[in-house]
Order: structure tokens, then C-alpha cells, then sequence
């Protein structure tokens, strides 16, 4: 087992003082997986893909962040993503082999350089959060409940495109139970900065809270 394996709580905390970039905390979020995948715009080719796994804890619990570098057709691939602990229940969660302020530091090296990122934001919420006035749910035009050959058939899910958004491309959302998942699809060209992290997964979280909840962003009504 490794060093960073091995982390304690203080250690968790000392490296979130010592941090140099803003990582989600997934507070006030039914996000339980980010993931920002893009290519630099600029820079030396890297032909080896490098990969580093770290875990550090988040208002929600302990996430692990993963970053590879390197590798590609053009060897600036750049790769963050970061899932909560609780997915890995009864699975094999990742390999820890550093630490967040190393991979922070590594992200860090590229700081100002542009960047061409895809990104992926998946959810989880209980219907109960959902409001039935709103959003692409129950309000939107998918919702849609009919009946063929006397069989009454309602509409569960939808893999939904978002035109003429600056942001969000698609969006995918499914029923289960009491609750629903539902994927969040952006695509953005941003730069690496201390908050880029933070800053793309406000901007899901907003879309995800507009679309699928029918609330409000975090700048205000919807």
C-alpha cells in the first residue's frame, strides 16, 4: 500500500489548506460524478499518457480525483474527473497512487493555457425534489403518457438535445423508483485556471437544476 493510500484524516485536511486549485465540493449538489476531458490548445507533445489517483474530502464525503495527461493524437490530452467514495460500494474503487496536492500542482503547470473540454456531469435526486411545474420532467414536453392497444404507456426517460446553447449539448434523464438519474452533457472552451474546475461544474449543476429540477441557477430564477 502506498503512502497516499494510507492518508489520514489530518492528512486530508493539511492538503486542503495547502491546495493551489478550487475542486468541487459537491455541497448543496445531487452531482455524485464530474468530468472534465479536453485537449490544450497549445504545449509540448507528450506521448505517454500519464495517470494520477487521489482521494480528498468533500462536503459530501471522500471523493477520488483522477487526472491524466499526455497521450492522444496530439499529445495534449487533459483529463480531470472526480467521483464521490459512495459509488464504489460493493466494487473496486481506484488505485490511489498520489496525492490532490501533487495533481494540483501538475494541473497547475499549464496554468492560463487554453483549453478545448467536454464534460459530463451525472446525477442523482428523489422525485420529491423535482418541481412538477417546471422543468423537462413532468412540465416539459416529454412528459407524455398515452395508451396503445388499451396498455397505458408513459414516458420515463428522454435523451433530450439543447439547441443553440453556449454550454450544454444534451442532456439525458431516466425515472427509477422515487428517484431519477440524469446525465449532463457541456462542451466548453475555457482556460486553466485556480476556479476552471469549480467554474464547469457550476455551470452543469445550473443547467441540471434548470432542465431537470425546474428550479433556479445559481445566479438566480430560472
Amino acid at each position: 500500500m502506498t503512502v497516499a493510500a494510507r492518508m489520514t484524516k489530518n492528512d486530508l485536511k493539511h492538503e486542503r489548506r495547502a491546495s493551489v486549485l478550487d475542486l468541487p465540493d459537491f455541497k448543496d449538489s445531487h452531482s455524485f460524478y464530474f468530468q472534465a476531458c479536453g485537449q490544450l490548445s497549445s504545449g509540448g507533445y507528450e506521448e505517454e499518457r500519464r495517470e494520477y489517483v487521489a482521494r480528498y474530502k468533500t462536503v459530501s464525503g471522500l471523493a477520488y480525483l483522477r487526472f491524466l495527461a499526455g497521450g492522444g493524437k496530439r499529445g495534449r490530452h487533459f483529463h480531470v474527473d472526480i467521483a464521490l467514495s459512495r459509488i464504489f460500494k460493493g466494487q473496486a474503487a481506484p488505485k490511489v497512487n498520489s496525492t490532490r496536492l501533487t495533481i494540483e500542482q501538475e494541473i497547475f503547470q499549464r496554468l492560463d493555457q487554453p483549453l478545448e473540454v467536454h464534460l459530463l456531469a451525472q446525477y442523482a435526486a428523489p422525485v420529491s425534489d423535482v418541481n412538477t411545474d417546471s422543468g423537462i420532467v413532468f412540465a416539459g414536453p416529454s412528459a407524455v403518457a398515452s395508451t396503445v392497444n388499451g396498455t397505458p404507456v408513459e414516458i420515463a426517460g428522454a435523451h433530450l438535445f439543447i439547441r443553440n446553447h453556449d454550454f450544454v449539448r444534451t442532456i439525458d434523464w431516466e425515472l427509477y423508483k422515487d428517484g431519477l438519474f440524469a446525465d449532463v452533457y457541456a462542451q466548453s472552451t475555457t482556460a486553466v485556471t485556480r476556479s476552471y474546475l469549480t467554474d464547469l461544474f457550476r455551470r452543469a449543476e445550473d443547467a441540471f437544476n434548470v432542465y431537470i429540477l425546474g428550479s433556479k441557477t445559481h445566479d438566480g430564477p430560472a
